[in-house]
């Protein structure tokens, strides 16, 4: 049998996890009645000193984890990720993060392996090279066809997407974040949304799902991070309203548009009324003059925040469900195992999913 070794990541995820400073987490275990200085546990992080059997006990009872934990071997390595907008924020909220994300994911892998399904990402076989918007326009539309999506309304985003091997986690998080995107094991190309920024505005986070694929697929040519951005905006209208169809339906050439017809727009294309405003302003449909005017009308009206009509669009489970219950019913895993990916007990697994 191979003797299992402690981890000394596995120690600063788990902190990490719980959002704790070193100095944190040995007055935590101090209030529980255990003496250890956070010089002692950035020793065993830094794999100077190895913690005893009875201080990995302590250590798992104040990080909320199984002692097992500490000896799991890291699968999952992340590529640099760029917090957009989160520059000044807390660095143990963003540390947070991404233990998440590295936990989602090793789950989302382990049910793959033992379902044994490889799914494996191939970029698109297109020109990504972009240095202007018409080229994210006639890349979009490409990427459509080689995805077999027509020029239609995408009905479910979070579906397209994980359909074509690109992994959805959904966490949450209290800080200004949308998402994110990265690779991770250098491999497989990886997308992160906050529910609690999203999970009430559906074309916000299709909006923003997309926004991420332009960071992964595109490669902008020289271009300064703001322009990225702007360029990333764009890509995402393009894939959710296509150019063919904008012009068809809008029209060339507008001097005004109403609330009912984009309202109506957003409901078909799942994307919101100031992201159509946008994209007509960029497509050259309406002026600048005109855009600013509108925006301002929004502002005035109080729809900036809360547009008068919302987007629900179609719901469906994630692949990581679809693949757990397919697990499950085959008795390929137990309902405790179900649960243990679930982050459940088997009895909040049964209350959530009684007919179980």
């Amino acid at each position: 049998m191979t003797e299992l070794t402690f981890q000394p990541e596995q120690l600063k995820s788990a902190r990490r996890l719980r959002a704790l400073s070193l100095r944190e987490l040995s007055e935590l275990l101090e209030g529980n009645g255990f003496e250890l200085s956070k010089q002692a546990i950035s020793k065993y992080e830094n794999a100077i000193a190895q913690p005893s059997t009875d201080t990995l006990a302590e250590l798992a009872k104040a990080l909320k984890v199984s002692t097992s934990y500490f000896f799991e071997t890291e699968t999952i390595q992340l590529n640099k990720i760029e917090f957009r907008k989160l520059d000044n924020y807390s660095v143990r909220e963003t540390e947070r993060i991404v233990e998440v994300v590295k936990i989602e994911l090793a789950k989302y892998l382990e049910l793959e392996s033992i379902l044994g399904i490889e799914s494996v990402f191939t970029p698109p076989e297109i020109d990504n090279r972009i240095s202007n918007l018409n080229q994210i326009d006639d890349y979009a539309e490409e990427l459509r066809t080689k995805w077999q999506l027509g020029l239609s309304p995408i009905p479910n985003v979070i579906e397209m997407l994980e359909d074509n091997n690109i992994k959805l986690i959904q966490i949450r998080s209290s800080v200004e974040l949308d998402g994110f995107s990265t690779f991770a094991n250098d491999d497989f190309p990886v997308i992160v949304l906050n529910r609690d920024k999203l999970d009430e505005k559906q074309d916000r986070k299709r909006w923003t799902a997309l926004h991420e694929l332009g960071h992964i697929l595109l490669d902008f040519v020289d271009l300064p991070q703001k322009e990225v951005e702007r360029y990333c905006h764009y890509f995402a209208g393009a894939m959710l309203f296509p150019k063919r169809n904008f012009l068809k339906e809008i029209g060339e050439q507008r001097t005004k548009l109403s609330l009912h017809e984009l309202a109506s727009f957003k409901q078909e294309y799942g994307v919101s009324m100031q992201a159509i405003v946008y994209r007509a302003k960029e497509l050259g449909v309406i002026s600048q003059n005109y855009y600013r005017q509108f925006f301002f009308m929004l502002d005035q009206l109080g729809y900036k925040v809360n547009e008068p009509v919302a987007y629900y669009g179609k719901k469906a489970s994630s692949r990581f469900d679809k693949l757990l219950f397919r697990a499950l019913s085959e008795e390929i895993i137990d309902i405790e195992k179900a649960a243990e990916l679930k982050d459940m007990s088997v009895e909040e697994f049964r209350r959530e999913y009684p007919i179980i």
